[in-house]
């Protein structure tokens, strides 16, 4: 599947309801959204109904996607919660164990599935480490791409990605015709018959009923209309259908022979049935008189059935498009901010020159002031527009303070000032970056922020650190940025690393740290300035060593796990609840090595301490069992044997280590 197309052809359905466009994406995109369903819902039909689910919120939330994101984790993120729904729908909680039970009584149907299973776990340990712990918890524990971003501290956007991307690595790995769920629900594709095909007509239906589409050409509509006619019992719509089933059984991969001749025999039928209809209909339309451009024909009306729709348009006329002053009609008439908000988010998806020129035209022009500042958001967040600046400008100029401190609040992630607080700032900054690219704006400001930190005293130091507001750190994305990255070349590590000292002020090296959290810093950085702190944390405070930590309990610092875990081991088990902050660096560093030490932990001391310590914060997260209160050393051990082979490869030899604890 070419990422790029489906993003092009969801926009193209966006922004002219061309349903086409979104016949395409369906075909594109429905086969894997199908497969992960089936993974997740174990039931055919239900993850039919999931996929089906999928894009009617998709189609109802199109204003929302931002165009510089991806549309198929965007279409992942909904599956996973449309698949959460069901099971709740169900009174079936997604814990590991009944998620890998199979729910079927035919025994062939039972021992394919088997067979796949195993070969997808064990292609799901041989994915590269940045990837396979978040498509295992992904595919296993049904975890939602929010859920798992936060057991990572990554964001959702991030998650869903590597979700994406490990999915397509997954599937690479297996062996040709096999996919992801496609054992689960071969035998149930038998009994549900074309499956894809009946979603897609559905989904289709309900767009034409509820999105605004351009018209039809009246070449092509004489065509289609007179196709239904001559044919019949085989209407336009019967046609789509045919077509969609072809495309809906070639999506769905075959991995075993007797379904595989199955689905041979009702190809075969399909296929001809097509291409006779082809031929009928190259037929009458060299035999209809030509008609005139200018002529178009009126959209045919669909009856109101579930599963029923004509075939999207073969040819759009283009329509003009709207001028600045339509735009501020419909802000004008917009009934609630959030109608403008909407509004706007369509205006910024047009090309960025062309949305700056009409907000230049109109902005100063929309009465409401509430409505001026919420259209200043789709230009700056998700990542901000390449037009961000220029546009906050608006605001900064506006004649209404509210506004004004909108447009200069924004600013602070471009400029890192506080124009609110000092106006006669602002226009001296205007001076030196109106007009320039986000990159640049961004390098410049990066760097004259971080050399003021390095120059401030102690207490401005804290108060600006304290205001962790100031950086959003998704700002210049879609302009190529990589503000942590700037940072970091700005030489803010080193500005960090020297409040770090033991005659410090705490409030301020506990600051600096939680800043430090956000920037992933390298092994060297975090060996010499971090590890030092946990090893000798009783010299600093609770609230400092908790920090520490966290630094360190970041996604693919692997290295840190043995020394995290000796400091684990060499805490006293006497103080309060002592592994917490340990353990959910563990966690969130994800790899699952760490597993039989933390049970081990438990067995050595079944109390509280641990239980709850090392449960909750750390083991809970990593094999994606809820926390309960009676999980205790029995439970643990008895989890681990019972789920041991779905480990990777690398943990399933591991035992239970014989632990002993301080006290």
């Amino acid at each position: 599947m070419s990422d790029r197309k489906l993003d092009h052809l969801f926009r193209r359905f966006q922004s002219r309801g061309d349903l086409s466009a979104l016949a395409q994406v369906f075909d594109l995109a429905a086969p894997e959204l199908l497969r992960v369903a089936r993974y997740l819902a174990r039931d055919g039909a239900v993850a039919e109904d999931c996929v089906q689910q999928t894009f009617l919120a998709a189609i109802e939330s199109r204003d929302r996607f931002d165009r510089s994101a991806r549309m198929m984790p965007w279409l992942l993120g909904i599956l996973a919660k449309q698949a959460k729904k069901a099971h709740a729908r169900a009174a079936r909680e997604p814990d590991p164990e009944r998620l890998r039970q199979v729910e079927a009584e035919d025994p062939a149907e039972m021992a394919a599935d088997r067979e796949l299973r195993e070969l997808v776990d064990e292609s799901v340990s041989g994915l590269p480490e940045k990837y396979a712990p978040v498509v295992r918890a992904y595919l296993e524990y049904g975890k939602s791409p929010s859920e798992i971003a936060r057991s990572l501290g990554i964001t959702a956007n991030a998650a869903s990605v590597r979700i994406h991307r490990g999915l397509d690595l997954l599937r690479r790995a297996l062996p040709k015709g096999a996919a992801i769920g496609t054992a689960a629900g071969a035998a149930s594709a038998q009994g549900t018959g074309l499956g894809l095909a009946s979603v897609r007509e559905a989904v289709l239906a309900h767009a034409e009923a509820s999105v605004p589409q351009v018209a039809v050409a009246g070449s092509a509509g004489a065509g289609l209309e007179l196709g239904s006619h001559l044919f019949g019992g085989y209407s336009a719509a019967k046609l789509a259908l045919v077509v969609g089933s072809l495309a809906a059984t070639a999506g769905v991969g075959v991995t075993f022979v007797a379904t595989q001749k199955a689905y041979e025999s009702q190809l075969e039928s399909l296929n001809s049935e097509l291409d006779s209809l082809r031929g009928e209909l190259r037929t009458a339309r060299a035999e209809l008189p030509v008609r005139s451009n200018e002529e178009v024909r009126p959209p045919i009306e669909v009856p109101s059935v579930k599963r029923a729709s004509r075939p999207a348009p073969a040819t759009a006329v283009v329509q003009e498009a709207p001028t600045a002053d339509e735009w501020l009609q419909r802000f004008v008439e917009a009934p609630s901010w959030r109608d403008a908000l909407s509004v706007a988010y369509e205006l910024a998806r047009l090309e960025h020159d062309d949305s700056l020129r009409i907000m230049q035209q109109i902005f100063a022009r929309v009465p409401d002031p509430l409505y001026r500042r919420q259209i200043l958001k789709p230009f700056v967040f998700n990542g901000g527009l390449p037009n961000a600046v220029e546009i906050l400008h608006l605001a900064a100029i506006d004649p209404q303070v509210e506004v004004q401190r909108s447009g200069y609040q924004y600013l602070q992630s471009y400029s890192f000032e506080n124009f609110a607080g000092d106006p006669g700032s602002y226009e001296p900054w205007r001076a030196r970056f109106g007009g320039k690219p986000i990159p640049e704006i961004l390098g410049a400001n990066v760097g004259e922020f971080v050399n003021r930190l390095a120059l401030m005293s102690e207490q401005e130091l804290l108060d600006t650190l304290k205001n962790r507001k100031l950086i959003q750190w998704e700002t210049g994305h879609s302009s190529g940025v990589n503000l942590r990255e700037l940072f970091r070349e700005a030489g803010f590590p080193d500005v960090i690393a020297r409040l770090i000292r033991l005659d410090g002020n705490g409030e301020v090296i506990d600051s600096a740290l939680r800043w430090m959290q956000q920037f992933g810093a390298d092994e060297g950085w975090l060996r010499g300035h971090i590890l030092p702190v946990i090893e000798n944390r009783e010299l600093y405070t609770s609230s400092v060593v908790d920090s520490a930590f966290n630094v360190l309990g970041q996604e693919g610092n692997t290295w840190a796990i043995e020394p995290i875990t000796d400091v684990m081991l060499s805490i006293r088990i006497t103080d309060g609840l002592p592994y917490s902050s340990a353990a959910r660096a563990l966690a969130e560093i994800g790899d699952r090595r760490v597993i039989p030490t933390l049970i081990g932990m438990i067995v050595a001391s079944d109390e509280y301490a641990t239980n709850y310590g090392v449960g909750y914060f750390g083991l809970s997260k990593l094999t994606g069992v809820d926390y309960d209160e009676s999980h205790g050393a029995e439970f643990w051990l008895e989890w681990w044997e019972k789920n041991r082979r779905f480990m990777p490869a690398h943990v399933q030899g591991m035992d239970i280590p014989r632990i002993t604890l301080s006290r």
